[in-house]
């Protein structure tokens, strides 16, 4: 009989004991944390996957304590042999349909080779090597500089593009079409005129976001660093 009583007082409303009006409440607490918990858990992969600061190359990460070589702008990075020595071709990954193909191209070699987007990736590494700093705002949407950096022959090697994803942004308030790639490079004796926030030789991995401007051209509308928990 005591067994009984106890279920029809947690079932009629008015009859439930203090004790089991307590147990509710931690049952209910319990519950709304652990759900707070999943939602942390989610918006940190998120952020793991898709990049959570929106940044350009010149600022493109947290400051942290990192020594940058000298800046020298009348160096030939080509007369450098361990650059020279180094992997400089791009590995570049496409998405074709319902297939994804990757492939290597020779900067120097094999640019005629290259559909559009992998061309696109060529010149603007081209230009970043070659130190073409007054080129730079041509692979970027307009606005994207407030002041395009001055900076030097970049040695830059291990150059790897991924198409990730595609969807659509507003864009100056339009409905577009977006791109999206995981890009990675190294920056052999980084000097900081280019990209700060990366050491000598460090790869972190940022999505570039690639729209058509008004004359169908390609151009990189945003960068954003991907999230990596170094605690």
């Amino acid at each position: 009989m005591k067994k009984t009583k106890k279920k029809m007082d947690r079932s009629l409303p008015g009859t439930v004991k203090g004790q089991n009006k307590k147990q509710r409440t931690f049952k209910t607490m319990r519950r709304l944390f652990a759900a707070a918990g999943i939602l942390v858990l989610c918006s940190g992969i998120f952020c793991a996957v898709c990049g959570c600061r929106k940044s350009d190359p010149k600022y493109s990460l947290p400051e942290r304590e990192i020594k940058y070589f000298p800046a020298d702008y009348e160096e030939n990075i080509f007369e450098n042999t361990a650059y020279m020595s180094s992997d400089r071709q791009l590995l570049f990954g496409s998405q074709s349909g319902a297939s994804y193909v990757e492939r290597r191209f020779d900067l120097d070699t094999e640019r005629e080779e290259a559909a559009e987007d992998a061309g696109f990736f060529i010149d603007y590494f081209q230009c970043l090597i070659h130190g073409e700093y007054e080129k730079i705002p041509d692979f970027f949407t307009d606005g994207f500089f407030e002041t395009p950096p001055h900076f030097t022959m970049q040695m830059i090697h291990e150059m790897s593009v991924k198409w990730h994803s595609e969807g659509t942004e507003t864009v100056n308030g339009v409905e577009t079409n977006v791109i999206n790639y995981s890009v990675s490079y190294a920056i052999y004796k980084n000097n900081g005129t280019w990209r700060t926030g990366v050491g000598n030789d460090e790869i972190r991995p940022q999505i570039y976001q690639v729209i058509r401007d008004d004359a169908g051209s390609l151009r990189i509308w945003r960068i954003m660093d991907v999230f990596v928990d170094e605690t």
